[in-house]
């Protein structure tokens, strides 16, 4: 019988949180506080979020599903990588980073760096043409 192997807290967190972190922090720098939304259509490659185009992250997970992030957020905002607005101003929960969250999306982004290719999918996704766009002949 094979004895589990115990993760440590403070191991590695899984990819698809270093890239929400890494959006998050992009989006810091830019002046900007994301909300759930914004995180997903980032991640997902959405063209109505074409103008975050040149993020490293930008269509990095195109099948990420609504349930899939909110378990990373959870899991983020448990450990203390995250915070988030609560007001009654805002009708969205828009999240931040804190220091140990800045420090750890700063890592994966240099790691990324190191690396020849960025972590982005070939195809994003994209809108469809009308038909009366393409010449007839």
């Amino acid at each position: 019988m094979k004895a589990k192997r115990r993760r440590n807290k403070k191991e590695a967190l899984p990819r698809l949180c270093q890239k929400v972190l890494s959006v998050c922090l992009e989006l810091e720098s830019l002046g900007l506080c994301p909300n759930r939304d914004g995180i997903r259509k980032i991640l997902n490659g959405d063209p109505n979020a074409r103008s975050f185009m040149d993020l490293a992250m930008f269509g990095a997970h195109l099948s990420l599903r609504p349930r899939q992030l909110g378990g990373a957020l959870t899991s983020l905002l448990k450990k203390g990588y995250m915070s988030f607005v609560d007001s009654k101003d805002y009708q969205d929960k828009y999240f931040f980073l804190t220091e140990s969250g800045k420090v750890s999306a700063k890592a994966f982004l240099e790691a990324i760096a190191k690396k020849k290719h960025l972590p982005r999918m070939k195809s994003v996704k994209k809108d469809f043409l009308p038909m009366d766009t393409f010449p007839k002949e």
